[in-house]
């Protein structure tokens, strides 16, 4: 019906004189209607890679035996491990319980990282279809991801301390920062989401890092609000975590917001063990702030001089 009456309106430009309010109307209906986020938009994390198995026997002061073969693979072909499919298995069914399965979205992304694929086709199965998307892709750690943890800090010691204490603007040696480059392109795949899926439901098997970055944009985060996020260790993205936001209240279907509003988090395989017990969160929609909030904020940092003496 909107439609039809907007094509009459273009086709008829008296018409359209006469009625100049009811098309400026129309095109704010029409710019609302079009250019929200999808009904339901659900991420899923790949499952563990060979990659996780080796960095954590690093973290445990051990050498897997495959430590030299997987640093010396690129990041983009890395694959599953035994468990990494058991994980994304375990997506998929969970999927499949909640009448969501992943044949039934509307579109399905995934990052053409080969660890992302074989994460999406036992997500999905053989008949389900995914547009690869670079988007979508893991952040690029550069010289630093690629170094072994033995010898990183004592090569790369700027990278290694901002990393641990900065980690929101953290830029490794040749990669990407999550607030710059990951950010860029996590709002162009929104930019994308809003022109193209509006009403639909989206399934998109990413990344981490990405994932992280995304949660920023669409829970309307401050950069102190991520870090005490990523610091929070019950709120960890696991392997093959799933998110899932939506604009339909999950108590009221008929209430549907104009922007994403609720959010819930599990783990597939541990679900009392997930964020929040899978219960839904809200999601605020408010991000200006007044004075007296940047008051409150600014406290976060406190001055280094003391301004008495100045």
């Amino acid at each position: 019906m909107l439609l039809s009456v907007y094509n009459t309106l273009i086709v008829h430009p008296t018409y359209c004189i006469v009625n100049t309010n009811i098309f400026a109307i129309l095109f704010l209906v029409s710019k609302e209607l079009f250019m929200s986020m999808p009904l339901d938009l659900v991420f899923v994390r790949h499952g563990e890679s060979e990659p996780n198995v080796v960095h954590s026997a690093e973290r445990a002061d051990l050498l897997h035996m495959a430590h030299t073969e997987v640093y010396e693979r690129v990041d983009w072909l890395q694959r599953l491990s035994g468990a990494g499919v058991k994980q994304a298995e375990s997506a998929g069914n969970w999927l499949n319980r909640h009448d969501m399965p992943a044949t039934e979205f509307d579109r399905c992304y995934a990052s053409p990282f080969m660890r992302a694929r074989e994460t999406a086709l036992y997500v999905g199965g053989p008949d389900c279809e995914w547009l690869l998307d670079d988007r979508i892709k893991e952040r690029d750690w550069g010289e630093y991801g690629a170094t072994p943890k033995q010898v990183r800090e004592e090569l790369f010691p700027y990278s290694h301390k901002n990393h641990k204490t900065n980690k929101w603007y953290a830029r490794m040696n040749g990669g990407e920062s999550l607030a710059d480059n990951v950010l860029m392109r996590a709002r162009d795949f929104i930019g994308t989401l809003q022109r193209d899926m509006s009403e639909k439901r989206v399934l998109v098997v990413s990344h981490g890092e990405f994932m992280l970055t995304m949660r920023y944009l669409i829970e309307r985060m401050l950069p102190e609000e991520w870090l005490a996020m990523d610091e929070d260790a019950a709120q960890e993205i696991k392997n093959c975590t799933i998110i899932h936001y939506t604009r339909q209240n999950p108590l009221d279907q008929t209430d549907i917001r104009a922007h994403v509003s609720w959010v819930r988090i599990i783990y597939p395989y541990d679900e009392p063990g997930s964020p929040w017990k899978t219960d839904w969160q809200e999601v605020s929609e408010k991000r200006a702030v007044s004075g007296r909030d940047i008051a409150t904020q600014i406290d976060y940092s406190k001055p280094l001089i003391d301004r008495k003496s100045q």
